[in-house]
């Protein structure tokens, strides 16, 4: 039986929710292996993934560790302190956002400079050397045009109808002329224990914002739209003619996460992904499904890190059983996915 549910996203289109079962057999697998660490005794939180040109980046605390041969070798980097999240262009331009602004590398992260200072900082994304964007807390939507020398706010950041002091744009990303700014408003509410010995629909979820702000010519214009949602916008990735979103939810909830597929050209939007007993981490559109990095939960669904499981087409992909988290990355490099949990792993997965 399907549910519906009508809600607006950014195409200004009325679309569809639609439920999908999960399929039950599983995939062979085409070649996974754990590519990183090489010595499991120098396993170290992992804080963000990377992949761009052949090269795989990996970002720790206090370095960056990158492979320019699928994982093989591995080159090790030292990065400003208190990093966040990174970016890179090609082999040699790259971004490190941290607490303390935006760095910016020209020689493959053996140097980096501050271009940005901000403490509001979560992510960035750049179209070019010169032509780049960085999001964060506070309703921080920056633009620059020059590499970083002068920074001006997104215009259309304002067009989102939120209190700033309680709205995060979490994400930025790009395919082609396509991209999207996600995020979400959390408004004030009095402080509510989980009630984890009956995680079901009874225990109270407060509505947030979820916010998407889209672009379909490269950033020359964008459009605001948001939607009253029982969770928080945690993920919204675009590639190609898809876009995948994640919600996942704060409270014991009956559903941990779900997640949609959009449709980019017709605006239809489909539930790909539910299950009371996993929370999704990671999402990642590949042609017209959705990969699906997910962490099994424990009896009382509050103890981490968990086991992790992959999905790919709604059909289960069999990966290292070493693989635990309690937050995780996906990355598509041709016809192989990269995932990284924060626990230290990084593993390889050929594509079907």
């Amino acid at each position: 039986m399907l549910n519906w549910l009508c809600v607006r996203w950014p195409l200004g289109k009325e679309v569809r929710l639609r439920f999908l079962g999960l399929a039950l057999v599983l995939l062979r697998p085409a070649g996974a292996e754990v590519v990183y660490p090489k010595n499991s005794r120098s396993l170290a939180p992992i804080l963000d993934l990377a992949v761009q040109d052949g090269r795989v980046f990996v970002l720790h605390e206090i370095e960056l560790a990158v492979s320019a041969d699928a994982g093989a070798t591995w080159v090790r980097n030292k990065v400003p302190l208190d990093p966040k999240s990174v970016f890179f262009l090609d082999a040699n331009l790259g971004w490190i956002v941290t607490a303390e602004g935006l760095f910016h590398t020209e020689d493959g992260a053996h140097r980096w400079h501050r271009i940005l200072k901000s403490r509001d900082l979560l992510r960035c994304w750049f179209l070019s050397a010169s032509h780049g964007y960085a999001v964060g807390n506070r309703k921080t939507a920056l633009e620059t045009l020059d590499g970083g020398k002068n920074w001006r706010p997104l215009e259309a950041a304002t067009g989102v109808l939120s209190d700033a002091e309680r709205t995060s744009f979490t994400g930025i990303e790009f395919s082609g002329r396509t991209g999207f700014i996600s995020g979400y408003h959390s408004p004030k509410r009095p402080p509510q224990a989980p009630n984890s010995a009956t995680p079901d629909a009874s225990v109270r979820q407060w509505p947030q914002l979820g916010i998407l702000i889209q672009t379909v010519d490269g950033g020359e214009t964008w459009k605001p739209s948001s939607s009253a949602i029982f969770g928080r916008m945690a993920q919204a990735r675009v590639s190609g003619r898809s876009a995948a979103l994640l919600l996942q939810f704060d409270y014991e909830f009956q559903w941990p996460s779900e997640v949609y597929r959009i449709d980019l050209p017709t605006g239809e939007t489909m539930r790909e992904y539910r299950d009371a007993g996993r929370r999704v981490c990671a999402v990642l559109p590949i042609g017209g499904t959705v990969a699906v990095a997910a962490i099994r939960l424990s009896e009382d669904r509050q103890s981490f890190p968990r086991p992790l499981e992959l999905q790919v087409d709604q059909t289960p992909v069999p990966i290292d059983e070493r693989l635990t988290a309690s937050k995780c990355y996906l990355a598509r490099d041709g016809e192989k996915l990269w995932l990284a949990t924060d626990q230290g792993f990084v593993e390889t997965v050929a594509l079907p």
